[in-house]
């Protein structure tokens, strides 16, 4: 197997506060950050998305006082390939609803697990961020990750668009850097599910990855570096030799050629469509309107029956702010659900793929009612 070490893009961009990798099924994305985290006794958190998630992975230890213990399997424990490579018998344990943490474990008498010493890391629910207080995220030691695992959802869940990693980093960080302590990194691992999922809206990142893509299936990998921000972003190939032995497999054969196929063995977000996203010359086109949203200018232009959306300064009658709630609504009732026609019947271009994502997704990012 071919695995991945996230410490090989830590090493190539040590000055980055965040590291996102995309793909590389088999190739052990959680492992190496978990392992890098263990090897190096560095405090980090391991982000779930709901306080379920996080409730779940201590169901067969319980909480860290109560000692209670199922001895039967142990699949949601992210430890339990590195406790079966490593010797190790890491395990989690509840502290309350939302929290755990990672502690080494012994038995009792009774063959049950009980944690051992202090907790090795901790885990927290990303959706009980306003719950929690910054003592209970913070960390005295030199070095901290955060770690989001499967930080894309899959296509079936149901997640807020603004679920907030950039308010449950800020709180986990704190005054660190006021206390001449490193920043914290984070670390987002996922698989090719959605191209617009929440963290990539946060970081306004949806254009970034959308570009990697072609460069992605043509040669496997894509990579970039986003300086000025202080963001890596990584797409990563399949392991090869288990794609082979998939390949053989009864529902590679049925599924290659689905969006789902695509997206599980080829490393596509193949559930997000492109087909509107295209650049256009203006010649002919006319403004017709624009808007303002996070601090950018979009317009869009029509002429003989299409219409395109792009950052192309033009002069239209009205601007809509997006900023504000009576725009909001009146650019939704003015120009959205035509704008959403002309999709329907292609009639319209957009430049960016999130030019294309806002309009389709329009109700759901501003709570139109």
């Amino acid at each position: 197997m071919n695995y991945y070490d996230i410490a090989d893009d830590i090493q190539k961009h040590p000055d980055a506060w965040c590291y996102i990798t995309v793909g590389g099924r088999f190739r052990g994305k959680t492992y190496s950050t978990l392992k890098n985290c263990l090897d190096h006794q560095r405090d980090f958190i391991f982000i779930k998305r709901t306080m379920d998630d996080v409730d779940m992975m201590s169901a067969l230890t319980g909480k860290v006082k109560s000692k209670v213990a199922d001895l039967g399997a142990d699949d949601l424990n992210p430890f339990k390939a590195i406790n079966r490579d490593c010797g190790t018998d890491i395990h989690t344990f509840g502290i309350r609803t939302g929290i755990g943490g990672f502690w080494h474990t012994s038995r009792d008498e009774e063959g049950n697990l009980i944690p051992v010493g202090s907790p090795l890391g901790m885990t927290f629910a990303l959706n009980g961020v306003t719950k929690y207080k910054g003592m209970e995220l913070a960390s005295s030691g030199q070095e901290q990750w955060i770690v989001f695992d499967e930080f894309i959802p899959n296509i079936y869940d149901r997640v807020n668009r603004k679920e907030g990693i950039q308010d449950f980093y800020q709180t986990v960080s704190r005054d660190r850097p006021l206390r001449g302590l490193q920043e914290v990194k984070l670390i987002c691992l996922a698989n090719a599910t959605s191209i617009a999922n929440p963290v990539f809206d946060a970081l306004n990142l949806v254009d970034q990855v959308a570009e990697m893509q072609a460069t992605m299936l043509k040669e496997g990998e894509a990579e970039i570096y986003i300086e000025d921000r202080g963001i890596y972003i990584h797409q990563i190939p399949d392991d090869p030799e288990a794609m082979g032995i998939l390949k053989n497999t009864g529902i590679y054969r049925a599924m290659k050629d689905t969006p789902w196929g695509r997206m599980s063995y080829g490393n596509e977000f193949a559930y997000n469509d492109f087909s509107n996203v295209s650049k256009k010359a203006l010649k002919g086109y006319r403004c017709v309107f624009g808007y303002t949203y996070r601090n950018k200018g979009v317009y869009i232009y029509y002429n003989n029956g299409i219409y395109y959306v792009t950052d192309s300064k033009g002069n239209p009658d009205r601007i809509y702010d997006l900023s504000r709630e009576n725009d909001q609504k009146a650019m939704y009732y003015d120009w959205v659900i035509t704008l959403r026609d002309a999709c329907i019947s292609d009639s319209v271009r957009f430049k960016t793929y999130s030019m294309y994502d806002l309009i389709i997704n329009f109700k759901k990012i501003f709570r139109i009612t």
